[in-house]
């Protein structure tokens, strides 16, 4: 691999450097063959300019799926990224890679508590990716009340509903 380079203008060029980030099967192949993977796409995805692309989701899947890329890695970047001030297509994008990771709520750093704080300020579209990994790591009552508060203050009906959905006894109730 070589060295990446690190200014905004390279990364800038990088990015925009074909058109092959303009079609999903594409991008992959040309990330495949880049010889800058997988630095240049970590520090994409933390650069806030992942949202131009909207088949980086697909292209993340596949290569982690390979084997091309550490799906620890580009986990922990995506999900620190969850909590930065970013442009709401970057975080859509973002949203989008966490599904395709698989991600299990154990592997979130800071888990519950982190996750609440993201939860407290993120876009829509990173909250719904977000509430089903808080809710299984609820494990008392006062981690409940403090994911509720959390929820109930969010504009998003649909949120509200589906920790009411996880209330019921045979889900969430059954652990506390």
């Amino acid at each position: 691999y070589l060295p990446v380079p690190s200014s905004a203008l390279f990364h800038a060029h990088w990015v925009r450097l074909s058109e092959q980030w303009n079609a999903e099967h594409e991008l992959v192949d040309a990330l495949r063959v880049d010889p800058l993977m997988p630095e240049m796409l970590h520090r994409h995805l933390a650069s806030g300019e992942c949202g131009i692309n909207r088949h980086l989701p697909h292209a993340v899947a596949v290569l982690v799926g390979e084997g091309r890329l550490d799906r620890g890695r580009v986990g922990a970047v995506v999900i620190e990224q969850l909590s930065a001030t970013q442009r709401v297509s970057s975080m859509r994008v973002l949203a989008n890679i966490v599904p395709t990771l698989d991600l299990r709520a154990e592997e979130v750093p800071g888990r519950l508590p982190y996750l609440v704080g993201v939860l407290s300020t993120a876009h829509a579209s990173i909250a719904k990716v977000v509430l089903p990994l808080a809710i299984d790591l609820v494990g008392s009552e006062d981690e409940l009340g403090d994911l509720a508060r959390t929820v109930s203050g969010r504009p998003e009906k649909a949120l509200r509903q589906r920790l009411r959905k996880e209330l019921v006894p045979k889900r969430l109730g059954a652990r506390l």
